[in-house]
């Protein structure tokens, strides 16, 4: 999986349609916060989960997690991406960068392209022979509640963009943060 192109399929599907609906608005990026973070990956993990279990249940033999569990998963995904609706649509926004009001239905729009997006990006990245590696994390994780789940993944990309961010300031080769039209994730607080 490509954590790089899923994130930059996803800025392009929302960019693309908040500029289409709201061409004349200003645009400000800024950081995505923990929370709005978790309700992002909240919102796309039922389509996410969908494509995996497409692609990997073939693979897997019958007393595999996702076999067994994987439409489970996939309602448990669903039901806290539906309380997410809200945060993640903010996220979309910041995503897109755009300032002011957009529409309820845009963003409605977007998030259900963006979620297909991402559903074919990680069918394109996930071949046979991952998924058992694949079904063990989901076993192991499914252990968290949906939300502590897309909270842990959140976590792990507030990681991976400090560590990114150091790299670039230090001269190094992953000067993509300031190429990247995904915003930056804010530093976690403890307020």
């Amino acid at each position: 999986m490509k954590l790089k192109s899923i994130m930059t399929a996803f800025a392009s599907i929302v960019a693309f349609a908040a500029t289409t609906a709201h061409a004349a608005q200003t645009t400000e990026q800024s950081c995505l916060t923990q929370p709005e973070l978790q309700a992002l990956i909240a919102s796309i993990m039922p389509d996410a989960v969908r494509g995996l279990v497409g692609v990997c249940r073939p693979a897997l033999p019958a007393g595999a997690y996702l076999q067994k569990n994987g439409d489970a998963l996939i309602a448990a995904f669903d039901a806290e991406a539906r309380s997410s609706v809200d945060a993640a649509g903010v996220a979309m926004r910041k995503v897109a960068g755009v300032k002011g009001e957009i529409s309820a239905a845009l963003s409605a729009e977007a998030l259900v392209k963006v979620k297909q997006e991402i559903g074919v990006e990680l069918t394109k990245e996930i071949k046979p022979k991952d998924c058992p590696g694949i079904d063990r994390l989901l076993f192991h994780a499914s252990a968290l509640s949906p939300a502590n789940f897309a909270g842990l993944l959140g976590a792990v990309g507030t990681i991976v963009e400090a560590g990114n961010a150091e790299k670039a300031g230090k001269g190094g080769k992953t000067a993509a943060r300031k190429k990247s039209s995904f915003p930056p994730i804010c530093p976690i607080t403890f307020d």
